[in-house]
């Protein structure tokens, strides 16, 4: 997504120094996946699911939380950690996702990317409607 929030995090993540070193960092890097699990803008409240993400239909609420489930149904470790903020202030999340039975290392990624970020010590503002 253009401006993608958690591409400036992972550089910093990545060259930060502390609980894990660069080269593990980058040992880890190479064993999970991260990406962003916004598949679709925000939406309101009485809107029960999008109907559509970048033109295709999504017929079912399943639908459109498609990668999420992905990892869930491939056993696969995942975490979601505090990602950042939209241009317009509301916080998104980044979804990290290692190898079969490599929980450690998920939890490892997840750890130094809260500890370069600290998007986790930042609250959003309050929207009244």
């Amino acid at each position: 997504m253009p401006g993608d929030p958690h591409t400036p995090a992972l550089r910093h993540c990545a060259a930060t120094t502390g609980p894990m070193s660069r080269r593990t960092f980058g040992q880890t890097i190479g064993a999970a996946a991260v990406g962003s699990t916004l598949q679709a803008a925000f939406f309101g409240v009485t809107l029960p699911y999008p109907t559509q993400i970048s033109g295709t239909p999504m017929t079912t609420y399943i639908d459109w939380m498609r990668s999420c489930w992905y990892v869930t149904f491939m056993s696969n470790p995942a975490i979601s950690v505090p990602g950042g903020f939209t241009t317009s202030g509301l916080p998104v999340g980044v979804q990290i996702v290692g190898r079969h039975r490599d929980d450690w290392s998920v939890l490892q990624l997840a750890h130094a990317f809260e500890q370069a970020t600290q998007y986790g010590k930042r609250r959003p503002r309050v929207v009244t409607v």
